[in-house]
């Protein structure tokens, strides 16, 4: 009885061992880091986000195109080889855009602007690759999956008050595409070495904003807000009735804008091989 429990317990130790020999090379882990330069950034006139200057009763524009997915971003990936040339990948990334500046000049003072992104990120990929022992260049193509934050900041200093106001968007989902190419260096059995040239197409509707901030000369007027006039919930559509008072104890509504999250960038990694 003590040899047959011997033996079981061996077959399955061996079976054990030879299935993850089978499978290490299959699997495999990753960290990236990398910056986004702005593709397809658009005017956010919605928003007043403009350069202008106003001097003598004229007052002067200029457009600035922007795009919430410039910025950094750190990501952790995990993938599978079918074989030497096709794996699927899952990347999870965290995007920390650049903030965004504009400027409202006029005689009595200014207004300052600010656009500034988070989000989550997530990337389901096929991955193609040349399958070369050593250095292994690839593609990838893939569903772009993501959800975040925007926070417009607007501060006036003019010659009668100060204001600070912090107004923050979020909720709902976007869908886009991305694509990359580039190679992986092996550098031992286990570890390698990645850099990647990566592609983002994306537009994010949030569907919820709230005044987080709200100063007056140093003195904090949120608590006075009411609710139509603190949050707003933006639809695909919405009707208003001109002869019903508003409900201030209901969030304001507007329209769903889609804001550009486009990017070009370059990531750098390191691979780990189970």
């Amino acid at each position: 009885m003590k040899n047959k429990y011997l033996t079981t317990i061996s077959i399955i130790l061996i079976t054990i061992f030879l299935f993850t020999q089978a499978g290490a090379q299959k699997f495999y882990t990753g960290l990236t880091s990398g910056y986004n330069l702005a593709l397809g950034g658009q005017n956010l006139y919605y928003f007043d986000f403009t350069n202008n200057t106003s001097r003598n009763n004229a007052i002067t524009y200029d457009a600035v195109f922007v795009s919430l997915g410039q910025g950094m971003n750190i990501g952790l990936n995990c993938g599978y080889h079918f074989n030497d040339h096709i794996a699927c990948e899952l990347d999870v990334s965290w995007l920390k855009g650049d903030k965004q500046k504009v400027e409202h000049k006029y005689q009595q003072g200014i207004t300052t602007c600010f656009l500034a992104s988070q989000m989550i990120q997530v990337m389901p990929t096929l991955v193609l690759s040349a399958g070369m022992h050593k250095i292994q260049p690839f593609m990838k193509l893939g569903v772009l999956i993501g959800t975040g934050r925007i926070d417009y900041e607007k501060n006036t200093d003019d010659n009668e008050h100060s204001q600070i106001k912090v107004f923050r968007m979020n909720g709902g989902i976007a869908v886009g595409a991305g694509a990359a190419a580039g190679v992986k260096i092996n550098i031992s059995e286990k570890l390698s070495l990645s850099g990647e040239v990566a592609l983002k197409n994306l537009n994010y509707a949030p569907v919820h904003g709230e005044y987080i901030q709200a100063e007056i000369d140093g003195i904090d007027v949120l608590p006075e807000m009411t609710v139509y006039e603190k949050e707003t919930d933006y639809l695909s559509h919405y009707s208003v009735d001109e002869n019903v008072p508003v409900d201030t104890s209901k969030p304001d509504e507007k329209l769903k804008q889609r804001l550009p999250f486009g990017s070009i960038g370059i990531k750098v990694g390191i691979v780990y091989n189970f």
